[in-house]
């Protein structure tokens, strides 16, 4: 998988150093604990190829030696009932993320709506499919409208701030590619994606707000539906949180076979300095690791309010 390598992993150097743990299929990330002389590990986002139960505890024994805290992982949704599948190791758990939506052709393609065809049909009108955009077209359109993306969904998760430098390093990684729906040298829609010869993975998804009327995201889901399947599924992503997310989601199931959950591998390789980090937090069960998770802010006093 284009995710698990090393050139993949530099892109994301914003987040941590990456270096390789032979036990592992894919490259991790060290990164600082801010505030502390410590630091744990991070998979690749948005997600690897799934390790066996051997190779885990392996992984674990040497990410503790190295000094890591804690490790964080993300599986593929490839990974079909992956806590099933596997023993987990000592002291990782497993458990199933949110659904990534998957069109693949041997589940059968689901029937458009009346709906999709016709947004499908005012695209066509307005745009082109440009199936390999050049470097400089991809960088121009991807940078303003990952921006406005942002600010859009305010994000506030490192996971998910990328900084122009991921960008810029993305387009380097061999099996990366981009898809453009264009009008001359306007972009209204711009997908950048992993493919490898036996399976597609979305990782950004980018529209100008200001073509959305024009439907420019539909021409390129009908595109990658159609041209894109034949090598294998073709892995959509799930919802973000927050508004944005019940209209991604039905965006997304529109063209999708099937859904299924990406996995989360989570462990504490030195219990004692985890607990100490995290302090009040450390029981928490809804965010790992505890000790990133921002300290709860404290509300003004109101006057005559005890």
């Amino acid at each position: 998988m284009v995710f698990d390598g090393l050139h993949y992993a530099g892109c994301l150097a914003h987040l941590g150093r990456p270096m390789l743990v032979g036990s592992l299929p894919f490259a991790v990330l060290r990164r600082s604990i801010p505030g502390t002389p410590y630091h744990d590990f991070l998979s690749t986002w948005p997600y690897g190829s799934a390790p066996d139960g051997g190779g885990l505890e392996t992984a674990m024994e040497k990410l503790r030696a190295a000094g890591g805290v804690s490790f964080t992982g993300v599986i593929t949704p490839a990974a079909a009932d992956y806590d099933q599948a596997v023993a987990p190791a000592a002291a990782v758990a497993v458990r199933p993320l949110k659904p990534h939506f998957v069109i693949d052709r041997q589940r059968g393609l689901p029937l458009l709506s009346a709906k999709t065809r016709r947004n499908i049909k005012i695209a066509a009108r307005a745009w082109t499919i440009d199936p390999a955009p050049d470097r400089a077209a991809i960088l121009g359109a991807a940078l303003p409208l990952y921006a406005a993306l942002q600010q859009r969904r305010q994000m506030s998760s490192e996971m998910t701030r990328m900084p122009p430098e991921h960008f810029r390093a993305l387009l380097e990684v061999p099996g990366v590619v981009a898809i453009a729906a264009r009008r001359g040298n306007a972009i209204g829609a711009l997908v950048i994606a992993a493919r490898d010869a036996r399976e597609s993975h979305l990782l950004h998804f980018l529209v100008d707000d200001d073509a959305i009327a024009t439907c420019p995201t539909y021409l390129l889901m009908a595109h990658i539906s159609e041209a894109w399947t034949g090598r294998g599924p073709v892995y959509l992503g799930g919802a973000p949180s927050g508004p944005d997310g019940p209209g991604v989601a039905k965006f997304k199931s529109r063209w999708a076979s099937h859904a299924t959950p990406a996995w989360l591998l989570t462990a504490i390789l030195r219990g004692d300095l985890y607990r100490r980090l995290a302090g009040a937090r450390a029981a928490a069960e809804d965010y790992f690791p505890a000790y990133r998770q921002p300290e709860p802010t404290a509300l003004p006093a109101l006057a005559g309010v005890e």
